[in-house]
């Protein structure tokens, strides 16, 4: 299973906290996306009571101007809610 997400980078430093973004599986979101020169926290969230397995999570940075200037994955597994 695959989720994609795409962070839009404005400023070499970002901090978008306070924002939660959806993602293409139902009930997985990514919330507290912070965004340091080339290093990117989040964390994903499974609002599901199944276990989603492993999945992998793809990001592609974009600059101010709409270009992309960074991409990556992370694999992990993501159990269900308790």
């Amino acid at each position: 299973m695959k989720i994609f997400l795409f962070i839009y980078l404005f400023l070499i430093t970002f901090s978008a906290s306070a924002q939660t973004y959806t993602t293409n599986v139902k009930g997985v979101v990514v919330k507290n996306v912070k965004c340091s020169d080339s290093s990117l926290w989040a964390n994903v969230v499974n609002r599901n009571n199944v276990d989603l397995g492993t999945i992998t999570v793809k990001v592609t940075v974009f600059d101010s101007d709409g270009d992309p200037i960074d991409s990556g994955d992370a694999r992990f597994s993501l159990g269900a809610t308790d």
